[in-house]
């Protein structure tokens, strides 16, 4: 099995968190009659298409480096994320171009001829939330789960760490202890095999 190193590991949670806090601001769809917020929504498809961009750069950076130095599939992992970003970004592009009609036609809203398509755009935008978030999902798990799998968080390393270090000193503390508490003896050599 391939082995990332520890910083490489904390650079995949720390993209897996980015994607978690956009999934954490996508609309609400509980509420269907609440329309989302068509500048909150802009703002937010901006910085995916960022992060996606983000993403790409960082597969051109590590592209140059040995494969020494990085666990197989980096390039990979890199690569899906920057597409599930754009995706992501891509889905809430078009709820967004949805949500500019929508603000476009407020005033004919009660018009004949805008109720039916105004209301087409409003399942389009639940659509396109819904895929999005889908995009997000995916992205984070994938993440989440190479970071972990590869490389344990920082407290279950330092747990392995203090089990082992515990278990290597307690048998130079027991042949102290019975060095300078007992006085030479003549040889047992079933209790020399026991001690082993």
């Amino acid at each position: 099995m391939n082995v990332i190193p520890s910083p490489e590991a904390d650079r995949l949670r720390h993209l897996a968190s980015q994607f978690d806090a956009h999934r954490g601001r996508l609309p609400d769809l509980a509420n269907p009659h609440r329309q989302p917020d068509l500048v909150l929504m802009v703002r937010q498809f901006v910085e995916l298409s960022e992060l996606a961009a983000e993403t790409g750069r960082q597969i051109l950076n590590a592209q140059g480096r040995t494969s020494r130095e990085h666990g197989g599939l980096r390039l990979t992992r890199f690569a899906d994320a920057a597409h599930a970003a754009a995706e992501a970004a891509a889905h809430l592009g078009g709820a967004v171009e949805q949500l500019a009609f929508l603000s476009d036609t407020r005033r004919q809203r009660t018009h004949p001829g805008y109720q039916e398509v105004r209301e087409s755009a409003v399942a389009v935008i639940a659509d396109e939330l819904v895929e999005a978030q889908a995009a997000l999902d995916g992205a984070s798990t994938d993440l989440h789960a190479a970071a972990s799998r590869h490389a344990p968080p920082l407290t279950m390393a330092n747990a392995a760490r203090a089990r082992s270090t515990g278990a290597g000193m307690a048998p130079q503390v027991e042949t102290i202890l019975t060095a300078a508490t007992f006085p030479p003896q003549p040889v047992n050599s079933a209790h020399v095999t026991r001690s082993r």
